[in-house]
């Protein structure tokens, strides 16, 4: 079945660490309509569903992200090439960018500026270890 061939296509991606496109197709089995169709589901292999109940772990927002936070942060240890799954670190940019002041006392606030840039350069270890390989 077609739901057989995209989650066999996750299971390559997400040994590649390729995990953009993995929760890309993903979100489609996330989908209400693809989600409601239990009798297709029923017909998955044990490690099929368990593939799909790991990517919800990783992309549930639940104990901030730390399934997902997790997958990252062994795809970056493994000094591999890997695409990491960017709207969680995207989204501690933007969180911490939004919940930080600029300015204290009049000054620029820079403890604000030093987070950011570290936010910033773990994105960027990703692109450093694919130059690399």
């Amino acid at each position: 079945s077609k739901m057989k061939f995209l989650i066999e296509v996750m299971m390559e991606l997400k040994k590649m660490k390729n995990y953009i496109d993995f929760f890309r197709i993903f979100g489609g089995f996330n989908a209400n309509c693809i989600f409601r169709l239990e009798q297709h589901h029923l017909m998955l292999t044990e490690d099929m569903r368990n593939l799909l109940e790991d990517a919800q772990k990783a992309n549930s927002p639940g104990n901030n992200f730390s399934v997902g936070r997790q997958w990252i942060s062994e795809a970056l240890n493994s000094k591999k090439p890997s695409l990491p799954h960017l709207p969680i670190l995207l989204s501690d940019i933007f969180k911490y960018n939004d919940s930080a002041e600029v300015m204290i006392n009049g000054l620029i606030n820079l403890k604000k500026c030093e987070r950011m840039l570290t936010l910033i350069q773990y994105v960027e270890e990703f692109k450093k270890i694919g130059r690399a390989s």
